[in-house]
């Protein structure tokens, strides 16, 4: 599994507009994921925002799981970002959402996806978890905030 931590960004905007530009700064981080050519970032975004138009992937707690599946990755691969301000991801809990992980794998990766996006769920249960992971400050704290929650 690749990871990839990114800078959090400002600024709230209506819901359509903040989900885009979430989902389109987690897409940017692909090439420091793996060496992708544009048009494998491009199909990456194209698959995530077309599961958005189904349904929001905001989970609630301010989390959201944007998601999806093409053969732009040859493996799965995740990233993380943590909003400076709450953007509004039409969430099932109305809330708006601060941490935004990006998950995506090949089209015949339908149980890797299925078991990183309930893994993931899990984790984000605890909300002193969540709460410092708002709070870090680097990405490597990030990052061993994670390691150290998936030991638990």
């Amino acid at each position: 599994i690749h990871h990839s931590f990114l800078p959090g960004f400002k600024g709230a905007r209506p819901y359509h507009q903040a989900h885009k530009r979430g989902v389109k700064m987690i897409g940017a981080t692909l090439p420091t994921i793996k060496k992708a050519e544009e048009r494998d970032k491009e199909a990456v975004k194209q698959v995530v925002f077309a599961r958005e138009e189904t349904r929001s992937t905001g989970i609630g707690s301010g989390i959201a799981i944007p998601h999806g599946k093409c053969n732009a990755v040859k493996e799965l691969v995740m990233a993380l970002g943590i909003a400076h301000e709450s953007i509004d991801f039409d969430s099932v809990d109305g809330r708006p959402v601060r941490i935004i992980i990006l998950v995506v794998s090949p089209q015949d990766q339908t149980g890797a996806h299925i078991q990183a996006l309930a893994s993931i769920s899990r984790l984000m249960l605890d909300e002193q978890f969540r709460e410092a992971l708002v709070n870090s400050t680097t990405p490597d704290e990030a990052y061993r905030l994670l390691q150290d929650k998936e030991k638990e």
